[in-house]
């Protein structure tokens, strides 16, 4: 009890002390949680500031404390993994990807994409380069095409492809080169080009971050073709890249980084801005950890490494974010630069924040998938990105239901995506009795 004229608290020492109070406070506590738009509750502060990375898989946090109601008016729902489901008989099957038989659909062709600077000045094998470094294949709706930004030389152009279906490909030329598809013409590694359907500002339609020396250099185009440069960005490695999350409208730089650690390697760092330009001038640790490579990331038998994650790109489909992992597994004792073997496994997340990786990691050399549920994408060892909530109780306590945000319960039936499947399992056959 405070001292006061009448025996209780005084306004004047109340108010020191509940700010004092209020002040040593975790944020976590005092913040409102923001929800997605499928119910799941974003960690506070968020994005979450993680110490360090698990060796081994974790479930995504969405799935072990899911919301009592899942809104499911965004997008076509899919079965990639349980977070839809409270029971079920029926078996989830993963679908392995196959190259398509035209492929590859873009070669080096042209002059231009077979020059090697490198290769000419060392005198030794050259290596033509028609490829998507990262880069975009966007389907532009105002100009009813498929277009394709690339490396266009080994380290040297970005070019422009265009396609009526996305598989018989196009080299028009443009006038940034006289005669050439290229669109800028200067040494380059990764980039990312991004059709942005939602800005207004006609001449920043189009988005793009190259990687130059320690940053990354922003530009915006009107046509895809014609690019202004618009600044750097913070503190960045190589392979660093960005994409749009619509579901919380911020853009996410994925930022390389790596650690003198034998077992982590190269990992991601996350950084989101809802200002492309002015968010992206963030300083040396100010971007939070995010993701690397884990124990079930398989090791080459010949390498015997610890995989890396070598880069994460994602985008959003449909009611999910997809992730796309490039796991890096060593490299021959004699170095190749042409040969450096990666898995691209796929991941998605719900939560907006590392994509989970779906199916066997062994099997699916070209495209296992990582989905997340909204954040950033989450991948399978999502640290605490969820608020601590209260134990969660039985199946029959807490029913679970699919809701519009009508408030109208939503049918059971629910779509299921080229990717993976449902199928009956067969129960054992019981004895009569």
């Amino acid at each position: 009890m405070f001292p006061s004229k009448e025996g209780g608290v005084d306004r004047r020492t109340f108010l020191k002390v509940a700010g004092a109070m209020a002040g040593a406070w975790p944020m976590s506590v005092l913040a409102t949680p923001e929800i997605l738009y499928n119910g799941i509750r974003l960690a506070t502060p968020w994005p979450p500031a993680r110490r360090g990375f698990q060796a081994t898989p974790v479930p995504p946090p969405y799935l072990v404390d899911r919301p009592d109601v899942v809104p499911i008016d965004v997008g076509r729902q899919l079965f990639i993994d349980d977070f839809l489901i409270e029971e079920t008989s029926l078996e989830r099957t993963f679908h392995r990807p196959s190259y398509h038989p035209a492929s590859p659909v873009l070669r080096p062709t042209t002059r231009w994409e077979k020059y090697d600077e490198y290769a000419e000045r060392t005198k030794t094998r050259s290596n033509p380069a028609a490829m998507v470094f990262s880069d975009g294949v966007f389907y532009d709706p105002h100009d009813r095409l498929f277009k394709m930004w690339y490396m266009g030389g080994y380290t040297q152009n970005t070019c422009l492809a265009l396609s009526q279906d996305g598989i018989n490909w196009q080299k028009p030329t443009f006038d940034v080169v006289a005669g050439t598809n290229i669109t800028m013409a200067q040494h380059r590694d990764s980039a990312t080009v991004w059709l942005d359907l939602n800005e207004r500002d006609r001449s920043r339609r189009f988005k793009m971050a190259s990687y130059y020396d320690t940053y990354l250099m922003l530009y915006a185009s009107p046509d895809g073709i014609h690019w202004r440069e618009l600044g750097r960005s913070g503190p960045a490695g190589d392979r660093t890249t960005f994409f749009y999350n619509p579901f919380r409208k911020v853009w996410v730089f994925s930022i390389r980084d790596d650690v003198a650690d034998y077992h982590i390697g190269r990992f991601r760092r996350y950084l989101e801005t809802p200002d492309f330009e002015g968010g992206a001038r963030w300083r040396m640790g100010q971007p939070v950890p995010w993701t690397a490579a884990d124990a079930a990331d398989p090791r080459r038998p010949e390498n015997d490494v610890p995989p890396e994650l070598y880069n994460l790109d994602c985008v959003a489909y449909e009611s999910v974010l997809l992730g796309l992992f490039t796991i890096f597994r060593g490299e021959a004792e004699r170095r190749l630069r042409w040969l450096q073997p990666r898995r691209l496994p796929l991941g998605s997340s719900g939560s907006a924040r590392v994509p989970a990786r779906l199916g066997a990691r062994r099997r699916l050399e070209l495209g296992q998938r990582a989905v997340g549920r909204g954040l950033l994408p989450c991948r399978r060892r999502p640290t605490p990105f969820l608020r601590q909530r209260p134990p969660r109780r039985s199946r029959q306590q807490r029913p679970r239901r699919l809701q519009h945000r009508s408030g109208h319960a939503a049918p059971r039936r629910l779509r299921v995506d080229g990717s993976s499947a449902v199928r009956l399992r067969r129960a054992a056959p019981r004895a009569l009795s």
